[in-house]
């Protein structure tokens, strides 16, 4: 199957949608047309991908209260992008939540419950998680493209597994609008106040940056005047 379409049925998957919304999405996009795989292959997939889980429903009501406002901020920003698909959590998901977010609190919200959710599943399963350890012990979002180099890096030469394309694909090209307001309202104090130092030094450099602008233009239209005046009358 084509990769980029399988990573964008298991990134849909992931995020809790069934095998027919999956395939009627791809099916509407149009991109895939010459791609798109049967119902019954997306079916497989989903399958295969949907975790396990008969933990019951997280309520406010069951759940640690040291933790739960963890949960409930990664809940509102996931019915937010799933537009009301996804309003609740189940006590399994929320444990991977709160697990994510004590790593990563530099994350937006919308993306620890993916990585979240790939975790759910693979436990559920049984499968290997090393690959979203790796991605979690480099947090290559963190640096830029030094921090994605050095991730990759260590990718290519075996040292950690890459995890799913999907996964990595909006965070490596640019994260979500919404990232900095996502920042803003998460748990981190720390990260706050670093990227609000970042963004006061940037406009204070672009401020100072016009205010020499503005005085150079003064100067040279004042230079300009002078050269008028002194000018000897022609007439």
């Amino acid at each position: 199957m084509d990769l980029e379409v399988q990573a964008e049925i298991e990134g849909l998957a992931a995020e809790g949608w069934s095998a027919v919304q999956i395939h009627r999405r791809l099916d509407q996009e149009g991109k895939y047309a010459d791609r798109l795989p049967t119902l019954r292959t997306v079916q497989r997939i989903v399958s295969e991908r949907t975790p396990r889980d008969n933990s019951g429903p997280w309520t406010l009501g069951t759940a640690d209260t040291v933790h739960a406002r963890v949960v409930l901020d990664v809940l509102a920003a996931v019915v937010d992008e799933t537009e009301g698909h996804n309003a609740s959590f189940t006590q399994e998901e929320a444990k991977w939540v709160v697990q994510v977010s004590a790593v990563a609190p530099d994350l937006p919200p919308y993306e620890r419950w993916r990585i979240a959710r790939l975790y759910m599943g693979r436990a559920s399963r049984g499968e290997p998680m090393d690959d979203l350890d790796g991605f979690l012990a480099y947090a290559p979002w963190r640096d830029g493209e030094a921090g994605w180099k050095r991730y990759n890096d260590a990718v290519e030469a075996g040292w950690v597994r890459h995890v799913p394309t999907f996964l990595s694909s909006n965070l490596e090209h640019g994260l979500r609008e919404g990232l900095f307001s996502s920042v803003l309202r998460s748990e981190a104090p720390d990260v706050v106040e670093r990227v609000a130092k970042r963004v006061d030094k940037t406009m204070e450099e672009e401020t100072e940056a016009a205010l020499r602008l503005m005085d150079q233009s003064r100067r040279t239209r004042d230079n300009v005047a002078e050269d008028d005046a002194g000018e000897p009358d022609r007439g």
